[in-house]
């Protein structure tokens, strides 16, 4: 009882006031797997584009990023994260203290289309090649353009290409490109931009993020930047080929996670080393883009400005600028109340709170991403042993966990693989209900040294409710024998040590692991190792190594659910990850923006800004 009591003494610190929120929870689309011969996605020309805007059901393909952010967990955080997930893929606070930093840069001077104001969090990289969480890949694909990009139903749908073909067997991808396309500087895009984009990507000297997720290409293991890779075919100035070595049905939506695939203009980069370009000035100062913005300027740890890009070639934004602030959460809830922020996530202990505003509304989701911690499988013997993997789990009181750092705003999980529509949650798996008592006989069995403690990393970038899991996490393991020490990190520092493996546990969280079930191999297949991928507790097993390329070389819908059901047994058996829940993604909106369609993947609230407008 004594786990019980404590739990629920953080619970009432938390939820002292319940809140009575209003929740629109639109359910999720699922991304469309290549099964014809020809998959056309056809351009999103702003004149058909009324039915998109009107669009009310957004979302959630279940539980990313983030996080990954987060992990990209690719993030993930994110670890995804990859990063995510981190990332992260990755939902990160700011490091900014307060909101006084702003005096000492430029404000904008806003034009005659209006202007929005979004919070958002410290970027690491402004480079695509480089980034691992959404924070950064949304800006990213707003400033470059991205091959394609994910909309609200977490969908791939047409950016630079006007449309994809996709051979039966889904080893030829032939993306046709926009003719129209100019970069900033007055330079048109043409497929050499893309197959040089594809290539640095690949090579292994750039150190990209996007290797592992492209190690499916024709010559792409080999490749070491000399020449050109063979399984990229640009046969004119508008077409470019890509060539699997083996089937895979969900490449698009790998394509498109997490904001998209970013074009970089080869004029620009092609004199800058591969090994170089990751901290090339430009990295963090993006001047040349396809995208339906510009950068104007960002101010470290303060805001990015970007402005419309009247050269755009679709039809250019309405918005004159897009203000992206660096604040913490409660600052941004005071600037949302004054109308000085416009979007923000929103704290989940502030729901209540914005729900009293008269000129806001709070949406609340379900996401594709989860909270979890990674495990060093790979590198740390003290964990190589499942028994003491499972312990973990059972030693933690989900429901609650959920609960204190949600408030009821999330769904628990028990595997990566939980979505979408036609995957469901596979069946055979174990729950790991709260049974401490259980959890310290496996220590016993695999012969945990109780006396040395474990620890667990977080960073100053979490949430508030990542804090708070973290916080009971580190109570209920000791409380089952297992002492854990926390170690609180800048977010670049955890990173290194994550790619390392110089860590026990690793709290991450985010990713877009709901959307299709093909995107957690980034976590989880030995070629994903960092800095290659996301794999970042270095988790290996051949069967599931195999069981994701099946899952890839099949468009047949029933034989992928029996493959991935089988894989998310295996996984959920052996615990690479501690996985707490699913949580909502809840933004509050001003009035005042018109066309914003919530995502359910947090970190991809500017998928459509270029749709928006403001009625002031």
């Amino acid at each position: 009882m004594e786990n019980r009591t404590s739990l629920q003494q953080v619970l009432k610190q938390l939820t002292d006031e319940q809140i009575s929120r209003r929740k629109l929870i639109q359910r999720a689309g699922l991304f469309a797997a290549a099964t014809t011969s020809v998959v056309t996605l056809l351009a999103a020309c702003a004149e058909d584009d009324d039915d998109v805007a009107d669009t009310d059901d957004d979302v959630a393909a279940e539980p990313e990023t983030d996080d990954t952010d987060d992990t990209e967990v690719e993030e993930t955080d994110d670890v995804v994260e990859e990063e995510e997930p981190e990332d992260d893929t990755e939902e990160e606070e700011p490091e900014t203290d307060d909101a006084e930093e702003m005096d000492d840069a430029e404000e904008p001077d806003f034009g005659e289309g209006g202007s929005v104001t979004i919070l958002w969090r410290t970027p690491v990289t402004l480079n695509p090649l480089f980034s691992n969480t959404g924070i950064e890949q949304q800006v990213h694909r707003s400033l470059y353009g991205a091959i394609l990009k994910v909309n609200d139903q977490l969908e791939s749908e047409p950016d630079l290409a006007d449309s994809v073909d996709v051979n039966e067997d889904a080893t030829q991808y032939t993306f046709n490109l926009n003719q129209n396309i100019m970069f900033t500087d007055g330079e048109q895009m043409t497929s050499d931009d893309v197959r040089f984009t594809f290539e640095r990507a690949i090579n292994p000297d750039t150190g990209s993020i996007w290797r592992g997720r492209l190690s499916n290409i024709e010559g792409a293991e080999d490749y070491d930047g000399d020449g050109d890779l063979e399984g990229i075919v640009t046969p004119d100035e508008y077409t470019v080929e890509l060539n699997l070595i083996e089937p895979e049905a969900g490449f698009l939506n790998n394509l498109a996670a997490f904001a998209g695939f970013c074009i970089l203009p080869k004029h620009i980069w092609e004199d800058i080393n591969p090994e170089d370009m990751q901290e090339n000035t430009m990295s963090m100062n993006p001047e040349v883009g396809a995208g339906p913005f510009k950068l104007v300027q960002y101010q470290t740890d303060q805001f990015l400005e970007m402005e419309r890009n009247d050269e755009w070639f679709r039809e250019p934004p309405q918005l004159e600028r897009i203000y992206m602030r660096i604040l913490e959460p409660s600052v941004g809830v005071a600037q949302l109340e004054t109308g000085e922020l416009d979007i923000m996530q929103l704290p989940y202990t502030e729901i209540e709170r914005t729900e009293e505003f008269d000129h806001a509304e709070v949406i609340s989701i379900p996401s594709p991403a989860i909270n979890f911690q990674v495990i060093n499988v790979g590198r740390n013997e003290r964990f190589a042993d499942k028994r003491v993997r499972q312990a973990l789990w059972y030693a933690l009181d989900h429901d609650g966990i959920m609960n204190a750092a949600t408030l009821g705003n999330g769904t628990r999980v028990l595997t990566p693989i939980f979505g979408p529509e036609w995957m469901g949650e596979p069946e055979g798996l174990n729950p790991y209900d709260y049974d401490p008592e259980m959890a310290r006989e496996l220590l016993e069995e695999a012969g945990w040294d109780f006396d040395e403690p474990m620890e667990a990393m977080y960073r100053t970038s979490d949430t508030e409710d990542r804090v708070t899991i973290i916080t009971i996490c580190q109570q209920q393991w000791t409380e089952a024998g297992m002492e854990t020490e926390l170690t609180l990190l800048e977010r670049s520092e955890a990173g290194d040590r994550g790619s390392e493996g110089d860590f026990d546990i690793y709290q991450i969280g985010g990713g877009m692991m709901g959307a299709e079930p093909s995107i957690s191999a980034l976590y989880f297949t030995s070629w994903n190792f960092p800095p290659d991928g996301a794999n970042t507790g270095h988790y290996q097993n051949d069967r599931v190594d195999e069981l994701y390329q099946m899952g890839q070389a099949t468009s047949d819908l029933d034989e992928r659910r029996e493959i991935y059901t089988e894989l998310a047994q295996i996984w959920n058996d052996e615990v690479p990850w501690i996985i707490n829940h699913s949580p909502n993604t809840v933004y509050g909106v001003t009035n005042r923006v018109q066309g914003f369609i919530p995502s359910s993947y947090v970190d991809n609230i500017l998928w459509n800004a270029e749709e928006w407008t403001v009625e002031d």
